[in-house]
């Protein structure tokens, strides 16, 4: 073997591996910490939170994404959310402000509801 034949083996080794460490770092880079992996198919079903209304028991609001108004669709906390057709928007009754030893609770619960698969007001 030439000294020439073992450099270029030697160069080609070396390449390969600066090529592996930055494709395994760029993929560990994509990843966000903590993050889930994700448990199984899409779905239809979205979450957010919502802001209750300071200093009251009712709180009113709309679903911009969503044109359903199936009941049960919308679940603050699993239960169902009342809906008003004529004002196109949903409305939150909080059983009780404060816990049982008197101190506050949250100012924001879990909202959950299913969106349609296609984005049926979208222009085209």
């Amino acid at each position: 073997m030439t000294d020439r034949y073992r450099l270029r083996h030697a160069l080609a080794g070396l390449l390969g591996l600066v090529v592996a460490m930055l494709l395994g770092f760029g993929a560990r880079a994509q990843q966000t910490p903590g993050a889930r992996p994700e448990a199984g198919p899409p779905t239809s079903r979205r979450c957010r939170y919502l802001r209750l209304a300071p200093g009251r028991d009712t709180t009113s609001f709309a679903i911009a994404d969503s044109l359903t108004v199936v009941p049960g669709s919308v679940t603050v906390q699993g239960q169902s959310v009342g809906y008003d057709a004529r004002a196109d928007r949903y409305r939150w009754v909080q059983p009780a402000r404060r816990d049982s030893s008197g101190n506050a609770q949250a100012d924001s619960v879990l909202l959950c509801y299913r969106v349609l698969p296609l984005a049926l007001l979208r222009t085209r």
